[in-house]
């Protein structure tokens, strides 16, 4: 045998043998999802072979991921009192530093940047040339609580949740102004109360129609496989005029089972939910029947749909970024299909 064939076939086991160190090792950024199907119909939404890529896992917890015009991603380090910008190319950087511990992030018809501020217990504008300006910060002469999570109808009008989280004591806390945790409508400048029955409102979505509004709810009883989605039939005007509950179940599913509501919640064009719970992203059907969890490392606080086709799920999961490509485009009110 020659020299060469000598030096190829050694090559050749080297790139085997790196390829299979490569496969064994759990701490790969990339790696195929794992996708509990409890429905068929999950396979016309998550691919067969998704690939779970991990970005970072070097956060404290982060949240509200939202996509940028340029081809970014922006998502907030709530603890860490930062807004971090992603690009796939210029890799991580600080994008607001302090930011007022934001949560939900969004973007308005005028893409100005709408931030959920547990700091600042507001709800903010920051305008192109850096000027913050609060929208909303108190209900009837009281402080709002910690707004948490949004989103923007294309008329304008900004649906938000006010829990406690960002209060400490929570709902026992010597700071809390208000009685009760809300969900608000901001339409025409006036901030409206929509609910005021939920224990902790959290996740907040429209359907593709715009004409429901979904809101999750952390109850105190969230236990066992029980999860559940609140509900809001809308009006022309965007304000509600019925709400029904929702209640998923699933006994055959590990991921139900476990212990805790849902948290950030989203749609997409054909008006399936992804919510995310415990250990993973579930995934609901138009009707809120329950068709599989994405699972993920870590139990994910909140998503949000990127890249330039908008068939990107970015997923904030305490210390770490994820982002996983399926076969449906993700809705955004203020978005153009």
């Amino acid at each position: 045998m020659t020299n060469n064939c000598l030096m190829n076939k050694s090559a050749f086991l080297i790139f085997m043998l790196l390829l299979a160190l490569t496969a064994c090792n759990p701490n790969q950024p990339t790696n195929l999802a794992q996708v509990l199907r409890a429905d068929t119909a999950i396979n016309a939404l998550v691919p067969q072979k998704a690939v779970l890529e991990i970005l970072d896992t070097n956060f404290v917890f982060v949240e509200g991921p939202v996509w940028k015009s340029d081809g970014s991603l922006l998502f907030s380090d709530i603890p860490a009192d930062r807004i971090i910008r992603w690009h796939p190319v210029e890799a991580f950087s600080d994008y607001l530093n302090p930011s007022q511990q934001t949560n939900g992030l969004a973007y308005d018809k005028d893409n100005n940047l709408i931030m959920c501020s547990h700091g600042a217990r507001a709800v903010i504008r920051q305008q192109a040339d850096g000027t913050l300006t609060y929208l909303a910060h108190k209900y009837q002469g009281k402080r709002l609580n910690s707004p948490n999570d949004l989103v923007i109808a294309s008329s304008g009008a900004l649906y938000f949740t006010d829990p406690s989280w960002g209060l400490k004591d929570l709902e026992q806390s010597a700071d809390k102004e208000l009685s009760f945790n809300g969900v608000y409508v901001l339409l025409n400048d006036s901030l409206i109360l929509i609910d005021s029955t939920l224990w902790r409102p959290n996740g907040i979505t429209l359907s593709p129609d715009q004409r429901t509004l979904y809101v999750s709810d952390m109850f105190v009883n969230n236990v066992g496989n029980i999860k559940t989605l609140y509900q809001y039939t809308l009006d022309e005007n965007g304000m509600p005029i019925s709400k029904k509950l929702n209640t998923v179940t699933g006994a055959s599913d590990e991921i139900l089972r476990q212990e805790g509501g849902f948290d950030g919640i989203k749609t997409d064009i054909h008006g399936n939910l992804y919510c995310t719970g415990p250990h993973g992203i579930v995934v609901l059907n138009a009707s809120g029947n329950y068709l599989g969890t994405i699972r993920t490392p870590l139990s994910p606080a909140n998503c949000g749909w990127g890249d330039e086709d908008f068939k990107t799920l970015y997923i904030t999961a305490r210390r770490h970024v994820y982002r996983i490509r399926l076969n449906v485009q993700g809705f955004m009110p203020l978005r153009e299909i």
